[in-house]
């Protein structure tokens, strides 16, 4: 399922391209943008409340600084910090982005199949081109007033992709058991994460020799020879002591 955001269009007025504040360069934005898109993703599943805002008042907000003044003229509906949060509520937004957040990585993993997002977001204003000062190119995410919380997923998602489509495509897997993503190319190979890898699996057989002490035995799956977290052999002996 290819995930499209449908939200209202916001018009963020730039020149063609937006040149970034000193000291900040294009890579470090891509990889911030990275490294905040998957904590939501892999995090957002065991958040509450305070998490959540957490992570929009730290890494989404550093990382969102940078673009400000496009949309420094635009009113900001303003936030009481002492109002009450429906938890019912706010599980149901949460819950909404987690899913969209999948549906958009699993997309871009395809050949072309994060484009529609990627072009979605450009037009409504979530994420503009920018450069640095040494003339590197890239894309930076914008926090749109107003913009939901899938929106602002998506800004991070686009920034990132665009500038490194072929990792996507190429190395971004989900595990298929806790839906888990990452950039560790062995997932993608063997479709599951570390937790939740078959070849780490053991059954244990005790044996019983005539007049000696019990033996116990692991047989695993065999591992592959770069596993690090696996056995190298199928099965490992271990003699306990006599009774």
């Amino acid at each position: 399922m290819y995930a499209v955001a449908q939200s209202q269009t916001h018009t963020v007025e730039t020149q063609t391209i937006f040149t970034l504040p000193r000291s900040v360069r294009t890579l470090a934005v891509t990889r911030a943008c990275r490294v905040a898109l998957l904590a939501f993703a892999n995090g957002a599943p065991r958040w509450g409340k305070h998490e959540l805002a957490a992570w929009l008042a730290g890494p989404y907000a550093e990382i969102t600084r940078a673009s400000s003044p496009l949309v420094a003229g635009l009113a900001r509906r303003t936030l009481d910090p002492d109002a009450t949060v429906d938890a019912v509520q706010l599980g149901l937004v949460v819950n909404d982005a987690i899913t969209y957040t999948r549906d958009l990585l699993r997309a871009a993993m395809h050949p072309e199949g994060g484009a529609l997002g990627a072009w979605d977001a450009w037009r409504r204003g979530l994420v503009v081109r920018c450069e640095d000062e040494t003339l590197n190119e890239g894309w930076i995410p914008v926090d749109v007033p107003g913009a939901r919380l899938r929106d602002r997923i998506l800004s991070l998602w686009a920034a990132d992709y665009l500038c490194a489509t072929e990792e996507y495509e190429g190395y971004l897997g989900l595990c298929e058991v806790c839906e888990a993503a990452s950039f560790e190319p062995l997932l993608r190979a063997r479709g599951r994460c570390k937790d939740h890898n078959p070849s780490q699996s053991a059954h244990h057989i005790e044996v019983n020799w005539l007049g000696e002490a019990p033996t116990v035995y692991s047989s695993y799956s065999l591992a592959p020879a770069d596993d690090s977290n696996g056995p190298r052999s199928g099965i490992h002996r271990r003699v306990r002591s006599a009774r």
